[in-house]
């Protein structure tokens, strides 16, 4: 069967459908990624966008499903995002920040809390690992070293940037991570009573 190559926006059915189904994917498969979520759900609906629909419209879409199907779901990423605010705490010599899924709450349940932190060279966070006698594994993402582990409940994931200007844009500190925490809450007890 041909893909139709069809102009969606944000107007169109099936580029609501498109975000749906991404969403469902990120929530049921576990994909942390929106554009691989996307780009599955275009193959399942058998669509070739034009015009990919933004990364975010996926995110709010999975917050919603979230909200509608997984109270405890949402009780775990809040505890997740709180063991993130601990971890970069016990960090601060790394200037961490929180990036991904975790800052907006946007993530399946099984997802790594990922924190990004500045090093002049990833042997700093090794040996940093290796005297708290923390058991990791080191892979690479995109040329640059990660840590992976587990600690208590949750897996992490460390990503090391040398380089000041690569740091990710949207990440957060733990001042205003904690403070889109509390926001977030907020809007969710709001969004519980009306």
């Amino acid at each position: 069967m041909k893909s139709r190559n069809v102009r969606l926006n944000q107007c169109d059915a099936p580029h609501a459908r498109l975000i749906e189904a991404a969403a469902r994917i990120m929530q049921e498969e576990r994909e942390s990624s929106p554009v691989r979520a996307l780009k599955a759900a275009a193959r399942r609906l058998n669509l070739t966008p034009l015009r990919w629909p933004k990364e975010e419209a996926v995110r709010d879409s999975l917050r919603a499903r979230m909200r509608m199907f997984e109270t405890d779901a949402t009780l775990r990423v809040r505890a997740m995002q709180l063991a993130a605010i601990e971890a970069m705490q016990q960090m601060q010599q790394f200037e961490p920040r929180a990036i991904g899924g975790i800052v907006d709450g946007a993530l399946p349940i099984d997802s790594a809390i990922a924190i990004e932190l500045l090093a002049a060279h990833p042997d700093e966070v090794r040996m940093w690992l290796m005297q708290l006698k923390v058991p990791f594994e080191q892979r690479f993402y995109a040329m640059e070293p990660r840590f992976e582990f587990r600690a208590g409940n949750f897996a992490y994931c460390l990503y090391v940037v040398c380089d000041p200007q690569k740091r990710d844009p949207f990440g957060a500190s733990p001042p205003q991570f904690l403070r889109q925490i509390e926001m977030a809450a907020q809007f969710d007890s709001v969004q519980a009573y009306s």
